[in-house]
């Protein structure tokens, strides 16, 4: 199921078989976020690298990890985000 990609409940430990899903998750969530606060101070050149770097990342988790077919295209979504926060001329 989606679970894998969903973000952790901060007031809620996650038990032992879906924390590594969700720390995953939420890891991806804080560099999808370092993307946006580099585009934000207008520093351009490191946003992109980040950029570049998380839909390099989903990439390989989607193929890699995910069987589910809302799974994938949930990474597919998360790839366009990236892609939009570094403003990519193929977005």
């Amino acid at each position: 199921m989606v679970e894998s990609l969903r973000l952790p409940d901060e007031n809620r430990q996650p038990d032992a078989s879906t924390a590594n899903k969700l720390f995953f998750a939420q890891a991806v969530r804080e560099f999808l976020l370092g993307s946006l606060c580099f585009r934000l101070a207008e520093c351009d050149d490191r946003c992109q690298r980040h950029c570049e770097q998380g839909v390099a990342i989903m990439a390989d988790a989607r193929d890699a990890l995910y069987d589910d077919p809302a799974e994938i295209g949930l990474g597919h979504e998360i790839i366009g985000d990236f892609r939009l926060v570094a403003d990519f001329d193929n977005y």
